[in-house]
């Protein structure tokens, strides 16, 4: 009997330690990275995508979009950026940076939007992966360290694991966010 409960604590702490990088530590995990990471793969495809263009860009995960001359806020899925808007907390480093790449890259700009799991939040605004062209947004935010993954609910989710390997490849180079030891952590930004 001592044997077996042994063994499963010991099964128990082995796959909670393998769990925990997944959720946007200081801990760096590389992966094997695939080349041209950003290009939209074959299992995305036209019908399942909505047609939007970016009016404003509220901050780095969050943007207000035109669908069929409805205005929408997006939430970017699976990604979490330092708050610039919070009315409880002050700005946050690289928040006002992660928000001036997303203005630049997507104010005005023709995009697509790709459902994953709920369409929405208790917040009302719309859950999702952002296309520009044939990139995956919400990766560039990972992949210059503007962005951890975050807000991991339901899974499985269709593009996990290259955004997974985005944030790795972000924190290896130590870029922004992960320039600073301690910042990132399970539950967001620590100052």
């Amino acid at each position: 009997m001592f044997k077996k409960l042994f063994f499963a604590i010991l099964f128990g702490i082995s796959i909670s330690g393998c769990m925990t990088n997944q959720l946007g530590t200081n801990e760096k995990s590389p992966v094997p990275e695939e080349e041209n990471t950003t290009t939209a793969q074959n299992e995305t495809t036209q019908s399942e995508l909505v047609d939007a263009k970016v009016n404003r860009v509220v901050d780095g995960d969050t943007m207000k979009v035109n669908i069929d001359g409805k205005e929408e806020t997006v939430r970017l899925l699976l990604v979490d950026t330092p708050e610039t808007k919070a009315q409880d907390r002050p700005v946050q480093k690289y928040g006002p940076e992660a928000s001036s790449f997303a203005e630049n890259e997507l104010t005005g700009q023709k995009v697509r939007l790709e459902y994953d799991g709920p369409r929405r939040d208790k917040y009302d605004r719309l859950l999702a992966y952002l296309w520009v062209e044939d990139k995956l947004f919400n990766e560039l935010l990972l992949e210059e360290g503007f962005a951890r993954l975050a807000y991991i609910y339901d899974p499985p989710y269709t593009n996990f694991d290259r955004l997974m390997k985005a944030q790795n490849r972000a924190k290896e180079q130590q870029l922004n966010i992960w320039s600073v030891e301690g910042y990132v952590t399970e539950r967001g930004f620590e100052d």
